[in-house]
């Protein structure tokens, strides 16, 4: 995940932060192990636990609207993809698949094989 939350200088293609730390802080939250990584259980448990306890943050106002990114991996997958890991002091984003030894290492901010 990129590290440094907002006070860190984590900036978007806009030079924001804001959208960026939010998505830090909330990858940090749901990494409950501190790994580095999250799988699609601890993501969909924090989901559920956060709506099931109906706290003040996860409100119908707080649900926001996604749209398709415009990133998209153009590389051929053999086998899914089984995790995907921000390594901070690379700043790639390697990708491990199901079955395989081998793992790709990705530009995050063009999704274009390194």
């Amino acid at each position: 995940y990129p590290g440094g939350g907002a006070s860190g200088g984590v900036h978007d293609r806009n030079g924001r932060t804001g959208r960026t730390a939010a998505l830090v802080d909330l990858f940090r939250r749901v990494d409950v192990h501190g790994e580095g990584s999250i799988t699609w259980d601890e993501v969909s448990n924090y989901l559920i636990d956060h709506g099931v306890a109906g706290g003040d943050e996860f409100t119908a106002d707080s649900i926001r609207t996604y749209r398709q990114s415009p990133v998209l991996d153009g590389s051929k997958h053999d086998q899914p993809v089984e995790k995907l890991v921000y390594l901070e002091q690379m700043d790639v984003v390697a990708c491990l698949s199901h079955k395989t030894r081998g793992f790709r290492l990705y530009d995050p901010a063009r999704c274009t094989v390194k």
